[in-house]
């Protein structure tokens, strides 16, 4: 996943009560400093529900998408309602400008500086890169915040940041499925779901993407109503909110881009066996066809045969734990199946066009 050029970044700045701003291309309207602090809705529509203030915490390379779904629920929910339900301040260790994965930078203000007004819920939005990213401020922030009670939580690849800081501990959580071999290479005791987002006692961790749109709708109907976050929900034309336990990932089905039992049997075979691989002959059997017949099908249906499906399903697995863990390609090899290291960056570097040593450095 290639990044924008940092040089050609484009600054957004948190504007009350109205989301948002970017100049991009395009856009001839220039966008003014505004104070990042906090998001509200116009005075005049004030009410008597509680307002509840929001801290969100950009990690650099944050995913910009799980950014907006934070933002624009909390910015809706006070629209129509009608009441300043939602403040926001966007926080993060050191201050200034954070850039996202797509080289979208953010204003923010420094943990240090920031109002001690009490928060309703912390929120730590990551991205790209989070088991690099190491920050004892932001670390101890969270915990002190949830000695306090407060409801802390994770979107996309924020789930590495709360493990380090020790708050996932005898917890269920969720993290992008991108990066799930990774986290649970790093945090083999932590209880890692699929699910869409996780609400476990006073943690929260979202997948990312649009399920934190999901998430936060969850959370609007628990601070308030589940009719205002119906009403939220259609303002962005989102239809029924999924559920906490809906998959991140869409049906193997849809993803192969076809029925046939055999092949989708066969591919859920080899994704639950990836560190000790099934021969061609054991998974014929198990799926009662012949080997045969087995190599027909993946050629009709997905071109090519199941051997290198299945090497394929490993190099991406060896790849992803290349780029999120801190594992010597040895262990790595053998978690994918592989008996010889040698044997196992060869193939690599016949897969990806590059040995796994110099790929891990990029």
């Amino acid at each position: 996943m290639a990044d924008a050029p940092i040089d050609d970044t484009k600054t957004v700045h948190a504007a009350p009560g109205l989301g948002h701003r970017a100049n991009l291309p395009g856009n001839n309207i220039d966008a003014k400093p505004i104070e990042p602090t906090v998001g509200r809705a116009p005075a005049s529509v004030a009410g008597d529900a509680k307002r509840q203030r929001i801290g969100v915490i950009l990690v650099p390379r944050f995913a910009l998408i799980s950014f907006s779904m934070i933002i624009e629920p909390l910015r809706s929910a006070n629209l129509v309602s009608g009441q300043p339900l939602y403040d926001w301040v966007l926080l993060s260790a050191t201050g200034g400008e954070v850039a996202s994965n797509s080289g979208v930078t953010i204003r923010t203000t420094a943990l240090r500086d920031a109002a001690p007004s009490p928060l309703t819920l912390v929120l730590v939005c990551a991205g790209l890169d989070p088991e690099k990213f190491r920050s004892a401020p932001v670390e101890n922030f969270l915990r002190r915040q949830s000695r306090h009670g407060v409801l802390i939580g994770a979107v996309s690849t924020g789930s590495f940041v709360l493990a380090r800081a020790g708050l996932l501990d005898e917890h269920r959580c969720t993290v992008h499925w991108d990066y799930k071999a990774g986290f649970q290479e790093n945090y083999p005791s932590i209880k890692v779901s699929d699910e869409l987002f996780v609400v476990d006692r006073q943690i929260a961790t979202c997948a990312g993407g649009t399920a934190v749109l999901d998430m936060m709708l969850h959370l609007i109907a628990q601070h308030h109503s589940d009719r205002l976050s119906r009403a939220v929900s259609e303002q962005f034309i989102h239809g029924a909110a999924r559920q906490s336990h809906d998959q991140q990932r869409n049906d193997l089905r849809y993803r192969l881009g076809t029925s046939n039992a055999a092949v989708v049997n066969a591919v859920k075979l080899m994704e639950q066996h990836l560190d000790a691989p099934l021969s061609p002959g054991i998974l014929a059997r198990r799926l009662k066809t012949s080997q045969r017949q087995l190599e027909r099908l993946f050629q009709k249906y997905l071109g090519c045969t199941p051997s290198s499906y299945y090497q394929g399903l490993r190099m991406e697995r060896a790849r992803s734990l290349l780029k999120q863990t801190d594992l010597q390609i040895t262990e790595i090899a053998v978690s994918c199946g592989f008996a010889s290291a040698s044997y196992f960056s060869t193939v690599y570097q016949r897969y990806f066009g590059i040995l796994p040593r110099h790929d891990r450095r990029l």
